[in-house]
């Protein structure tokens, strides 16, 4: 502006001496033409303006103001045509011009000329229409339609007390983040064009989600409030779990991983000054439930979608303990008195198998030690197909307790009809391709069924045997 003002006072120097000529004693006997003003392009940030050459003009003098009268603008030049840039949007200037005369001459510069111009307005670009579409393992696609002279997309949204933003040309932006926790995600319109400002900023909330494995109904037992719930278990593809409803109001969960056997809540959850996690419950009486995964006090998970277990310790007032059990809902269609023949210890045990409605099965103390049982399942086209439980060794295995001291389990293939079941509820026989020490047949045999087994699918290689990584093996499997 500083040197705007000094211009200004040059300029009007310069117009003093062509007008002093206009003195009877410096013999001027007419004046220059007003130059002609004419408005010309605008935009939201520039004006022109043009004239016609003044006959007998060595140059032009010229000085643009704002409403305020405040000088944006000066200069002298030989053309009859000026463009002022970074003016504001929507508003008015004056433009003043004139002509000077050469010096000494006998025609005086001319009068000052004056006219107005307004640059364009700007137009705000329209809000983004925002459309979720909530995927499974924890993503989500927040998409939206093209904004009209957009040329792009900002974004932001928080994960884990952190901001995740950018710019994009996409319409849509991808959301990983953590399971059962809820986004807000921030979406505004830009432009590349100075005749549009941003747009207002639109936002969408929802709570990501994983694809869900499987789901049991089970009791839960509060040993502060010496209450009983019947919460839902809800296991994930991606290995998380949610326990809903964990103590009898909806939209409360318990949402947890497992390590080893050892629950650790989601890190959504708040912790206390003692590193315990606080869970809301929804209650008035107990709002929050402190789990500890302090060594020693940790809480621990064994099951599967057959039946399972869950121990919770608690930190309210005192050290608790909660529990949470799980198992089908189903009807026994019968059972059968046999003979459990073990090829691992070469004993035989008496031991009842019952078979349900959703084709289940169960050999009660197959190993004659009660309290150790064997749960499977059968259909013809897969042969038959152990279900994993809590007595399971290691999921990725079948490793199953028997109770025994020195056979203290036993890992059964059940795959492509190494294992499989013959007969009905008057007779039939359960064959288990097992390995101790050795690969070998356990039967389980009712009724008068031969107690050989069928002869092997044609063409089948014995299974690799792979056992889990830190798994203790009898001395015999370590060779």
């Amino acid at each position: 502006m500083k040197q705007y003002k000094i211009l200004s006072l040059i300029l009007a120097a310069a117009a003093s001496l062509g007008l002093a000529s206009c003195s009877d004693d410096d013999g001027v006997t007419s004046y220059l033409n007003e130059p002609a003003l004419k408005a010309g392009h605008a935009t939201v940030s520039t004006l022109t303006f043009s004239w016609d050459k003044v006959d007998q003009a060595t140059q032009y003098g010229y000085e643009l103001t704002d409403p305020e009268g405040e000088l944006v603008s000066a200069d002298v030049t030989t053309e009859t045509l000026v463009t002022v840039t970074g003016l504001k949007p929507a508003t008015t200037y004056t433009m003043s011009v004139w002509a000077y005369s050469p010096i000494y001459g006998k025609v005086g510069s001319s009068k000052i000329a004056t006219l107005t111009g307004t640059t364009l307005a700007t137009e705000q670009l329209a809000t983004p229409s925002l459309m979720v579409q909530v995927d499974t393992d924890a993503s989500a696609i927040v998409s939206w339609d093209g904004v009209p002279n957009a040329t792009g997309y900002s974004y932001s949204y928080m994960e884990n007390d952190s901001e995740v933003s950018g710019t994009t040309t996409d319409l849509y932006v991808q959301v990983k983040g953590t399971a059962h926790t809820e986004y807000t995600v921030r979406v505004t319109a830009l432009s590349s064009d100075e005749a549009y400002t941003t747009s207002e900023t639109a936002s969408i909330t929802f709570t990501l989600d994983h694809s869900v494995a499987w789901s049991m109904e089970g009791t839960y037992q509060s040993t502060l409030l010496n209450e009983t719930f019947n919460p839902t278990i809800v296991a994930y593809e991606d290995g998380a779990y949610s326990l809903q409803g964990w103590y009898g109001v909806e939209g409360y969960d318990f949402n947890f991983t497992v390590q080893g056997g050892v629950v650790y809540p989601a890190a959504t959850y708040e912790v206390n000054s003692h590193g315990d996690y606080m869970i809301p419950t929804g209650r008035e009486d107990l709002p929050t439930v402190y789990v500890s995964t302090e060594e020693g006090r940790q809480s621990t998970f064994s099951g599967t979608s057959l039946e399972g277990k869950m121990v919770i310790m608690t930190g309210n007032y005192a050290s608790q303990v909660d529990t949470f059990t799980w198992e089908p809902k189903v009807t026994e269609l019968w059972r059968v008195n046999g003979v459990y023949t073990a090829q691992t210890t070469g004993e035989s045990y008496d031991a009842v198998m019952i078979a349900y409605d959703n084709d289940t099965y169960t050999i009660k103390a197959f190993y004659g030690v009660e309290g150790y049982d064997l749960k499977f399942s059968y259909t013809q086209k897969d042969g038959m197909e152990i279900l994993e439980y809590y007595g399971v060794y290691d999921d990725s295995g079948y490793w199953v307790n028997t109770g025994q001291e020195v056979v203290y389990g036993i890992y059964i293939w059940p795959w492509n009809g190494w294992s499989y079941l013959q007969g009905d509820q008057t007779s039939g026989a359960a064959y288990f391709y097992t390995c101790w020490s050795d690969w070998g047949y356990d039967r389980f045999v009712w009724g008068s069924v031969d107690e050989k087994p069928s002869k092997k699918p044609a063409g089948l290689a014995k299974p690799e045997f792979k056992p889990a990584k830190g798994l203790r093996l009898p001395e015999s499997l370590r060779r």
